[in-house]
């Protein structure tokens, strides 16, 4: 009778790579959507422009770039890098950073999200280490 090793951790590892893909894809769709519309989309309140402030192409590019790199750390992390797993475990501890101001705004969406990067933090950590 034959015997496989199944590595421990593995759905945790696969699950944190699948939600840093899809943060990856996330992010490449945004960047695209505010390079291609940035010109476009403004929001004017009495005059004034408030929201994007005409910069919307340039923070395109900042969602386009990180979401490539969030990507691959994604594949990365399925495919066993170590790599993948340092910047997959940087950029959910980032997410939750940059989403706490946003608790006041949106509660329930930013608690999820933040719960979910915690979890992506939680399995990268406790089982993305070499053998």
């Amino acid at each position: 009778m034959a015997t496989s090793s199944v590595r421990q951790g593995t759905g945790w590892l696969l699950f944190a790579g699948v939600m840093l893909v899809l943060a990856g894809l996330t992010g490449i769709l945004d960047g695209l959507w505010a390079i291609v519309n940035g010109d476009e989309q403004e929001v004017v309140i009495n005059d004034a422009v408030v929201l994007w402030d005409s910069n919307l192409k340039a923070w395109g590019w900042v969602y386009l770039i990180g979401g490539i790199i969030v990507l691959l750390a994604g594949f990365a992390v399925v495919g066993g890098a170590e790599w993948g797993r340092a910047v997959g475990i940087f950029v959910a501890a980032l997410w939750i950073v940059v989403r706490i101001p946003w608790i006041f705004t949106f509660p329930f969406a930013t608690l999820i999200g933040i719960f979910l990067a915690v979890l992506v933090i939680y399995g990268l950590a406790v089982y993305g280490g070499q053998e």
